[in-house]
């Protein structure tokens, strides 16, 4: 399973992709609500789970979210 991690605090980003890992999951991480929109837009729907933060800088995650949602 592949996932997106979009998380600003890189030590809880870096907590969840080690459990991900565990459970033998391909993961990638961004730390902004632009990227985790690019990276889809980029990636297509590649991606089965997205962990969403929703406190984020800029474009907070459910912007970012409702942003994803509308390009699937």
């Amino acid at each position: 399973m592949h996932i997106l991690i979009v998380e600003d605090s890189i030590p809880a980003m870096m907590v969840e992709k080690m459990l991900m890992e565990r459970l033998h999951c391909d993961v990638d991480c961004v730390s902004t609500g632009e990227e985790a929109v690019k990276l889809v837009e980029k990636n297509h729907s590649v991606y089965k789970l997205i962990l969403m933060d929703l406190g984020l800088p800029n474009i907070d995650g459910i912007e970012a979210s409702k942003l994803i949602r509308k390009y699937e």
